[in-house]
């Protein structure tokens, strides 16, 4: 018997033929005809796919049928391809030129130049760098460099998408998916691959059949119910709702047998509550199949879930239902589902105050909902926020500005702030919040847009600190005005509504990072990540076994082998280093070091043995085991394997990584060997807190008072160090992210555009007692910056990423500045 997936391929076949484009020509060359066909299908079979993947998963998609119909024309080059996808071979540090713009040029991405320069079509670039800085760093800092005219050069002639793509991940990361969508639209001739129509409830109506169940895969913040209710009115079809769960699936049943034969709809809701009926759902599918009334449709919901029966999921048509993007398509979200009664059943004196905080609610929610677009840079945990929280707040606004009888000191203007702001930040939504950091922005964005300023009638209250920004809380409405604006074509359905939809509507369709207090940096470094998870994806579904550029992928694995045996750096002897620094007094820094010393020998030792173990492998010796075989894919791919992440974490790629292990074990060696450093290179160690708690108690017993009592205070000093403190000790390796750091005035300042990181000073961690630490400065503003390990700020199930938080002078700004901005300090870079 023919399975469902071949059975809905072929009908997706038999549609290319018999329905040609209503554009399309009609043509008599039997060659002709076929081509058109096979265009028709390869657009209908990305149609039909990208239907059931969220907007995230759609270029991968269209990005690999590109490359499939590229290699079958023979219109790709592999070893490009590769290089686009792996990168280049590891270079020797003392091999590379002197950096022809440091200034703008990071060493990592100078390095990436060099690499680029041996492949074939590329050579010359790094001359070309050299005699045209200035146009290169034209290039580099324009807007959108994958629309701009590369600096001259030979190679420059043979230029492509390809090439295109393979010079912006080198150099621009963040542009590489607009320039992806080219070569998509090149290589598959059309707009439909990066840009597909949205679906229609109709279409999937008319391409399903009685025995062909709709699925809508969900996603937090929509609900599928409200449309479909109203396209089955429109149809005159009764539609019966049931809400899967514990003890649903009787009532499910009953109601499938009814709607079969009388033929009404039936939708299943939350089918992710009850895999274990969705397999016996198949059966009775299959069992009513010839009783079934031709007018009955079934209609699925569900979260993507792992249990989710695969031949269940291949008999339906797929759809993914995602709420709207941006700041202004979700405030018109948000006003369109409210009615008129909502704003009437407030008490008319008190009626203004309810819709401007309303306002500002929808923008709070609005804001926390989108800022998850940058990343580590938004939030450090995802959180589904979603629509019940809002109606919560919502409700809560109501019940304090038209119930508020008791006036607490609190009130300004009637409205008691201080508890509305915290039963929004503190209670609702922040009751879903985990992390401190996290917690400590919700508070920020709620003090900011629920103040009472809000009320003042004279003055229009922005929302947006960036002046340029159009973003403010609309004035009191008249009543006509609100008859002017119901003219307009508005879907909200109370008039109050329609009247702010309309002001809503001016907003800029796509809104800058200003909007959310971010940097336009926060939009590049979320760039580059997607560009990272979109080859990351790649990767992952390439074939295990293949050949590229000529060579196999354990002749690649091999001879990388070869070179990181002769990379990796020697172990310390323990017991030597000991007996050397005379380590029986248990001094807290000495057991540091030897603790140190401890971990990256083990880790050396496994490190050396599986690239052994692995090359024995490949040699045809031993069997490759599974961990061997993940050992041998991530070499492959040129990243670090997880095996080798036990002491510490690290996103570096392998090239990187092991010249940084190098730089760990020097410090180590000079430690130990030359004695302790001035400066401590703290990004170095595996274990940084272990090393700032031996400070603090190298302190306490110095003082002889108990460990708990003492906290740092920090002093960001100058970039060298002549000899060691007196008290606490002088670190340096920190990276600033989300500002930078002023040398000459000692304060953080904004950030250049495109330099995403900057090289802290030194830092002096001077131990003080806590009580007068809490005495700070008056008059010095400071921000408390979270410290990183890693970039990943919520860290790994293995590691904790947050070390411990270091107070700066947060300069012409106040803290919620950098707060907003995502500001932090991390020890390693993913570079």
């Amino acid at each position: 018997q023919m399975c469902i997936r071949d059975r809905s391929y072929i009908e997706l076949f038999k549609r290319s033929i018999d329905n040609p484009n209503a554009n399309a020509q009609m043509v008599d060359d039997i060659k002709e005809k076929l081509i058109a066909i096979e265009e028709r299908h390869i657009l209908n079979t990305y149609l039909y796919a990208s239907r059931a993947l969220f907007e995230k998963d759609k270029l991968l998609l269209s990005m690999q049928m590109a490359v499939q119909v590229a290699q079958y024309k023979h219109d790709l080059d592999l070893e490009e391809y590769k290089f686009f996808l792996l990168g280049g071979e590891i270079i020797e540090q003392e091999n590379i030129p002197r950096n022809p713009g440091p200034d703008w040029l990071t060493n990592v991405k100078w390095e990436n130049v060099q690499q680029l320069d041996r492949l074939s079509v590329f050579n010359g670039i790094v001359n070309s760098f050299m005699h045209n800085t200035k146009e290169w760093r034209r290039w580099y800092l324009s807007d959108a460099p994958e629309d701009e005219i590369l600096p001259p050069g030979e190679w420059s002639k043979k230029i492509d998408e390809l090439k295109n793509m393979i010079i912006l991940k080198c150099l621009r990361p963040d542009r590489v998916l607009f320039e992806t969508a080219k070569f998509v639209k090149k290589k598959l001739g059309s707009d439909q691959f990066v840009n597909p129509k949205p679906f229609t409830l109709r279409e999937l109506y008319d391409e399903s059949d009685s025995n062909t169940p709709i699925l809508f895969i969900l996603s937090t913040g929509v609900d599928p119910y409200p449309n479909l209710h109203q396209f089955a009115m429109s149809l005159d079809r009764q539609l019966v709702s049931i809400s899967l769960g514990q003890g649903q699936a009787k009532f499910a049943k009953k109601k499938l047998y009814d709607g079969a034969k009388n033929g009404s709809w039936v939708y299943l809701a939350n089918c992710h509550l009850s895999t274990q009926f969705l397999s016996e759902l198949e059966k009775i599918l299959e069992s009513i199949r010839s009783e079934t009334s031709d007018q009955f449709r079934l209609w699925l919901s569900s979260n993507p879930h792992p249990r989710f029966p695969i031949s269940m999921l291949q008999r339906c048509i797929k759809v993914t239902t995602e709420p709207p993007k941006g700041i202004k398509n979700n405030m018109i979200r948000l006003y369109t589902s409210m009615v008129e009664e909502q704003f009437t059943q407030v008490q008319d004196k008190e009626r203004f105050k309810y819709k401007k905080l309303l306002f500002a609610l929808c923008w709070f929610h609005t804001i926390i909902i989108e800022r998850k677009k940058f990343k580590t840079l938004g939030w450090n945990v995802m959180y589904d926020f979603n629509d019940s929280d809002y109606k919560i707040c919502e409700n809560i606004i109501y019940e304090y500005i038209d119930k508020n009888t008791e006036k607490s000191p609190d009130q300004v203007g009637g409205v008691p702030w201080e508890a509305i702001r915290f039963l929004i930040a503190e209670v609702n939504y922040g009751g879903r919040v985990t992390d401190e950091w996290d917690r400590r922005l919700l508070k920020v964005y709620a003090e900011e847009f629920f103040d009472e300023k809000i009320l003042n009638p004279e003055e229009r209250f922005r929302l947006a600190t960036d002046p340029q920004t159009p973003y403010f809380v609309p004035e009191e409405n008249n009543q006509k005005s609100v008859q002017d604006q119901t003219t307009k074509a508005l879907t909200s359905q109370s008039i109050t509504a329609q009247y702010y939809e309309s002001k809503i509507r001016e907003f800029p369709n796509i809104e800058k990072p200003d909007a959310f207090g971010q940097h336009i940096n926060a939009q590049v470094s979320s760039q580059i990540a997607d560009t990272n998870n979109l080859i990351n994806s790649i990767l992952s579904l390439q074939p295990r076994s293949q050949v590229s550029g000529g060579e196999s992928k354990e002749v690649v694995v091999e001879r990388k082998i070869g070179e990181l045996l002769q990379k990796i750096p020697n172990e310390l002897d323990h017991q030597e280093v000991y007996e050397r620094i005379g380590a029986y007094d248990q001094h807290p820094l000495k057991v540091v070091l030897l603790q140190e010393i401890q971990r990256y020998n083990k880790l050396i030792e496994v490190v050396r043995q599986s690239l052994v173990n692995l090359d024995r492998g490949l040699k045809g010796f031993v069997l490759i085991s599974e961990d061997l075989e993940n050992i041998l894919d991530s070499l492959y791919d040129n990243k670090v394997p997880l095996s080798w992440s036990f002491a510490y974490h690290s996103l570096k790629p392998l090239g990187s990584w092991i010249d940084d292990l190098d730089k760990r074990l020097e410090q180590l060696r000079n430690w130990a060997y030359k004695g302790q450093p001035n400066v401590f290179w703290i990004s170095g160690f595996s274990f940084p807190t272990g090393f700032t708690t031996a400070i603090l108690q190298q302190s306490a017993r110095v003082k002889s008072l108990p460990i708990d009592t003492l906290d740092f205070e920090f002093n960001v000093l100058g970039d060298t160090q002549s000899s060691a403190p007196k008290e606490g000790a002088y670190i340096n390796g920190l990276f600033l992210e989300g500002a930078k750091w002023d040398y000459e005035k000692g304060y953080l300042d904004e950030a250049d555009p495109m330099r995403l990181y900057y090289n802290m000073p030194i830092i002096h961690l001077r131990p003080v007692n806590k009580e007068l630490k809490l005495k700070t400065k008056k008059g010095v503003p400071t921000y408390i910056c979270p410290c990183y390990m890693f970039p990943i700020r919520t860290g790994v199930r293995e590691k904790p990423s947050y070390m411990f938080s270091i107070t700066l002078n947060s300069g012409q700004h106040e803290s919620n500045f950098w707060t907003k901005r995502g500001t932090a300090l991390l020890m390693s870079l993913a570079e």
